[in-house]
């Protein structure tokens, strides 16, 4: 009988205190999409600190023990829900079990308080200029975000050609981590301000001649997500040792820039984006690169300029004299393939020198595919990746000087590096 008491009284304990540790920390339901899930900054003793865009838990919570203050910051504001908040930021103190605003507003039921942000918008317009590094026969366009009371940021510019449904290049800027961290100190010294972080974010980006921002906002294409679900149409082959090629390359349409920070953009626009590549160069040596370059740029600020360049030829044989010669592989509307792939960096700091990234996009390798001296060598970061970039089965990767390609004519979609009040190059005035 004591037994019995006994465990009855250990049940009785631990249920009084399961009850009291359950009313000493809040929690709270946190979006698993990135782009809608709230910044969360938290104390820190004396200090606060940022976390990252990444699901805390795998349940998606936040806790918070009683009297923690957290803030929750959305750059567009929060979504609506049943308890509007105004502003970009939202303070909430835990009193033990529910989250209490600074305007006495409560968030009771423990484990379904949900606060998630308003979408970012993406937008696609015309540009009023055309970019000074499209070629002519390729229109402008500026994809945007939307912002509230304030004019669109810009985000990439495209190079595009509309008779042919070509992409010729895209524009945008490599952020480095650095300057998140510049934004952090706003965060912990100021209310949260985006307009306050555009301006320091708008500082940096004054050091560059490809500017985007030097471009007006022309009409907004409203129709191009009606457009996009008919179709923008592949490449279409009608004779068959074209198709034949085409289907022995495994050639397949993917974007033609692809960066973990513009992931919703490139989803979003996919079909602009898109290009013809050679998959063994995609998922080998350009992947190789890519990965170094998303490495190299948490330190490091860019802008870059990718584009597509040059015809794909491929062996056809001619049956009445037996004889086969390289043609270039064109489809019913008279597209091709592009032979390279290749990514101009132009540094935003005055420490290293602009350059040219360049991916010969074919399995059918030729002796004139390098066109310049190969400086792979001297650039710290690609150590690593470039030790395979003459390997022709992963896709054979070359660097040269900017002012090299351009001189040699050997694209016709490359930017102008000239400035136009001058022609002295700035590759000149830098170093590696």
């Amino acid at each position: 009988m004591p037994s019995h008491r006994c465990q009855l009284f250990i049940l009785l304990f631990v249920g009084l205190y399961v009850v009291r540790a359950r009313n000493d920390f809040c929690s709270m339901r946190i979006a698993s999409e990135p782009s809608v899930r709230p910044l969360l900054e938290r104390s820190f003793g004396s200090r606060s600190i940022l976390k990252p865009y990444k699901t805390p838990t795998k349940e998606n919570y936040i806790y918070a023990g009683k009297d923690e203050v957290i803030t929750l910051h959305c750059v567009n504001g929060f979504h609506a829900s049943s308890r509007p908040i105004d502003g970009v930021s939202v303070k909430l103190r835990c009193n033990g079990r529910y989250w209490r605003a600074e305007n006495g507003d409560e968030y009771g039921d423990p484990y379904d308080s949900h606060l998630e942000c308003k979408e970012v918008a993406w937008n696609l317009y015309e540009s009023v200029d055309a970019f000074r590094w499209c070629p002519e026969y390729s229109a402008s366009y500026i994809i945007a975000k939307k912002n509230v009371n304030k004019s669109p940021t810009h985000i990439a510019g495209l190079c595009y050609d509309t008779e042919r449904f070509l992409l010729s290049s895209v524009a945008y800027n490599t952020q480095p981590e650095e300057f998140n961290f510049i934004k952090v100190k706003y965060f912990s010294y100021y209310s949260f301000s985006h307009f306050k972080l555009d301006v320091n974010f708008e500082c940096l980006l004054l050091q560059t001649k490809f500017d985007l921002r030097n471009y007006s906002f022309g009409k907004e294409i409203k129709n191009f997500h009606f457009i996009e679900k008919e179709g923008l149409t592949p490449l279409r082959f009608e004779e068959k040792q074209f198709e034949d090629w085409f289907t022995f390359g495994n050639f397949h349409y993917a974007p033609l820039i692809e960066n973990h920070k513009l992931e919703t953009v490139i989803e979003e626009f996919s079909s602009l984006l898109n290009v013809t590549w050679w998959p063994s160069l995609r998922l080998g040596n350009w992947k190789k690169y890519q990965d170094a370059l998303e490495k190299h740029t948490t330190k490091a600020a860019y802008n870059v300029i990718c584009g597509v360049d040059g015809k794909l030829e491929v062996p056809l044989s001619n049956d009445c004299d037996n004889t086969t010669e390289m043609k270039v592989l064109l489809d019913h509307y008279e597209r091709h393939i592009p032979a390279y792939v290749w990514n101009y960096l132009k540094p935003l700091q005055n420490t290293t020198k602009e350059v040219v990234i360049i991916a010969f996009n074919s399995p059918f390798y030729e002796d004139d595919v390098v066109f310049c001296e190969d400086i792979c060598h001297e650039i710290d970061w690609l150590a690593n990746a470039r030790l395979t970039f003459q390997y022709a089965n992963m896709g054979i990767m070359f660097c040269c000087r900017a002012d090299i390609v351009q001189k040699s004519k050997r694209f016709d979609n490359f930017p102008n590096l000239f400035l136009k009040n001058g022609t002295e190059p700035v590759t000149e005035r830098l170093v590696y």
